[in-house]
């Protein structure tokens, strides 16, 4: 009784190791990778602005809607994000980025005073969206902006490329 169990358990698992036998070119495929598309400046607009409803301009007018507040290119992170920067009248630099929490979370783009970092404190933080596309002005009207202690969404905010004005 022994051999005969031995044997069907044997059989069963030698047939089922077959029958999972996949051709060699299906495996290339799942092993092959797409190539990495890197975001920069000639996948992305150069320049930015971040344009909103008069409503809620005037929270941060140097900001919105200010034509004078042009976010240029800078570079490319290290894992494909670009990064913008504006410098102020005073000398202060602020930065558009791609703000990624960690493996579980799919990061988002602020805009801060920081180029890699996120602090969530009033004269630091400006705006943010929740959605993680290639490229900040692809996020869509998806923005919230820091007033008062709270973000606070409106879907009037968007990014625009410079030269699209």
């Amino acid at each position: 009784m022994s051999f005969t169990l031995t044997t069907c358990l044997l059989v069963t698992m030698f047939s089922s190791v077959f029958s999972l036998a996949t051709p060699l070119q299906s495996v290339s495929k799942i092993t092959q990778k797409e190539p990495l598309t890197v975001t920069n400046a000639t996948s992305c607009p150069t320049c930015l602005l971040v344009k909103t409803s008069t409503n809620i301009q005037n929270t941060y007018p140097w900001l919105f809607n200010n034509p004078t507040t042009k976010f240029f290119y800078s570079k490319t992170d290290s894992r494909g994000w670009p990064i913008y920067q504006y410098i102020s009248g005073q000398n202060i630099v602020f930065y558009i980025h791609f703000y990624d929490e960690g493996l579980f979370y799919d990061g988002f783009y602020v805009i801060n005073d920081l180029e890699t970092e996120y602090v969530e404190a009033a004269g630091r933080v400006f705006i943010y969206n929740s959605d993680s596309d290639d490229c900040p002005d692809d996020a869509g009207r998806n923005w919230y902006f820091w007033d008062n202690g709270d973000w606070e969404w409106d879907e009037s905010i968007y990014l625009q490329d410079c030269n699209a004005e």
